[in-house]
């Protein structure tokens, strides 16, 4: 439909490179094409397990009320609840180890049911899902044992530490009937969907390269959060619970407010950031699996941590290589595009281009396109997806 007239007047035919729309999807394939095995991005399984109608509300759970557990009940508080009333969900039950997290959590959600332990939560009956927004140490047990209770699953990013917790995980979670989702909301953004598009039209050609970051830079470092000076281990903050299935460490607030900052606990900008681009960007090419994956980078700038404040991640695959550097140190990133033999898929803010390589020039025109952006927020778009999920 972008092509110029040729004097055979033969349509061309995609590159092999191009996903075949006509095969009706697996359910492997819609797991794989949502990103859980293509480098660790969003999963999704259909659930038949219970039938609910337009009219049933959806009780959650929260477990972790920090800053993004709190920023989950917002999604639903907000304007008098207005998130809540559309999508028919009511915050019933929320959980967390620190005391005055719980009593915000209780008053934001307008009364939810407190908990300490998340498997009181899971087992009390209250609630058909959970948002799970704990530090990445604890998302493999909480989400594991979240899905055995028969709850449906919404976990943010990173989805594990480990590779093999990711495999366990997405075995366990494809023996069961619930909905699991990944919380990476920039999988909601619509130029994204329209990239993935015009890159199953073949004009990319055959992929060589392709290429996204995610970099930003703060003064004082990032996740620098504010101690709440109140914290006290052994009277409001249950510490050994908070470290859970990791080895004790003496409590250290730096640790507990600002726990990205540790290897300990995160590996940085490889699990807190970059998995919003590579989640997108494996969506667009589809479901591939790396044969080898390189990391190299440091501490440049900000010498208060343990993870690296610049780093330059390489994933190769048997046919290509994806480049994905990452930065907290300094904002300017690499463009997200996609490089074939034939033409250059690039895609930012609200704009796709399809432009291409001079050698095929005369093949078909370069292709601009402004995206209309989404009605509502990226987190919100997301959560919406994931309760339309559990109600189909």
């Amino acid at each position: 439909m972008h092509e110029k007239k040729n004097p055979t007047n033969k349509r061309r035919r995609p590159s092999s490179g191009a996903r075949d729309a006509s095969r009706t999807p697996s359910r492997r394939d819609f797991l794989i094409g949502s990103g859980a095995v293509a480098v660790g991005a969003a999963i999704s399984a259909a659930s038949s397990r219970r039938v609910l109608g337009a009219n049933d509300r959806i009780r959650l759970g929260i477990i972790g009320c920090g800053g993004m557990g709190t920023g989950h009940i917002q999604h639903f508080a907000a304007d008098d609840g207005a998130f809540a009333h559309q999508t028919n969900t009511a915050i019933t039950a929320v959980c967390d180890v620190f005391d005055p997290r719980k009593e915000r959590a209780e008053a934001m959600s307008g009364g939810a049911k407190v908990f300490h332990n998340y498997q009181d939560l899971i087992s009390s009956g209250l609630v058909d899902a959970v948002i799970i927004a704990s530090p990445e140490h604890w998302h493999y047990r909480q989400a594991l044992d979240a899905t055995h209770a028969g709850l449906d699953v919404y976990l943010q990013k990173a989805m594990t530490r480990t590779f093999a917790e990711a495999k366990s995980l997405y075995q366990e979670v494809g023996k069961r009937d619930c909905v699991f989702q990944l919380g990476s909301q920039y999988m909601r953004t619509p130029t994204w969907a329209r990239a993935r598009e015009l890159f199953d039209e073949g004009l990319v050609g055959k992929m060589t390269l392709c290429q996204t970051s995610y970099c930003r830079n703060s003064r004082d470092g990032e996740w620098n959060y504010r101690h709440e000076p109140e914290a006290r281990p052994g009277e409001n903050l249950d510490w050994k619970a908070w470290l859970g299935p990791l080895t004790y460490t003496a409590f250290n607030p730096d640790y507990f407010f600002r726990w990205r900052k540790y290897k300990l606990f995160s590996a940085g900008i490889i699990t807190d950031l970059l998995p919003h681009k590579i989640h997108t960007l494996s969506y667009v090419i589809g479901p591939r699996f790396p044969k080898r994956v390189t990391a190299l980078g440091g501490i440049y700038v900000h010498p208060d941590r343990e993870v690296a404040d610049t780093v330059v991640v390489t994933i190769e695959f048997d046919d290509f290589t994806m480049l994905v550097p990452g930065s907290t140190s300094n904002e300017v990133g690499l463009e997200d595009l996609i490089r074939g033999h034939r033409g250059n898929l690039y895609v930012g803010g609200n704009t796709v281009r399809l432009v291409p390589e001079r050698a095929y020039a005369d093949e078909f025109d370069a292709i601009e396109e402004r995206v209309q952006p989404a009605a509502m927020g990226q987190h919100q778009a997301h959560l919406l997806e994931w309760v339309e999920c559990i109600r189909s």
